[in-house]
């Protein structure tokens, strides 16, 4: 079971997705535009949430279900809670930070899901697979899985 991941979001931000106490926690490393307005700041942790939610529109989502042990189907299943916590839009996942940071600091213009790392994002999707017991692949990334 994957327990650990790099995202960039259109904000120019790099996350380090991790599993702490079998719960998911997501930390902001860097911010490659320091105007760039968040309400997250470098070294801050997103938690106190039963799962991980990755989607393309919202980006990494971090959000309870009302039975601590029941997987919901994806951030949208009724039962999940509506004050979720959030990230910007994903440009690319990745295994390693040093991929992930040589994606931020690459000198191009970073898009949502940009095809330029395309193979990093469907090898984290398929790393998580369809039954992660915290981290919930959206419907953008279950079309990546290789059966």
């Amino acid at each position: 079971m994957l327990e650990l991941f790099f995202a960039i979001t259109i904000s120019g931000a790099l996350y380090k997705v991790s599993l702490e106490d079998g719960k998911p926690v997501v930390e902001k490393l860097e911010q490659k535009w320091a105007a760039t307005a968040s309400q997250v700041g470098v070294g801050s942790k997103l938690h106190d949430r039963n799962f991980l939610a990755i989607t393309f529109a919202h980006g990494l989502v971090l959000y309870n279900s009302p039975l601590e042990k029941e997987r919901p189907l994806d951030v949208y299943d009724p039962r999940t809670e509506v004050g979720s916590l959030s990230t910007s839009p994903i440009v690319a996942l990745f295994l390693l930070e040093e991929e992930a940071r040589e994606c931020l600091f690459s000198g191009k213009s970073l898009g949502r899901l940009d095809r330029s790392w395309h193979s990093n994002t469907e090898m984290v999707a398929n790393a998580i697979g369809v039954n992660h017991t915290r981290f919930i692949l959206g419907r953008y990334f279950l079309n990546l899985i290789k059966e």
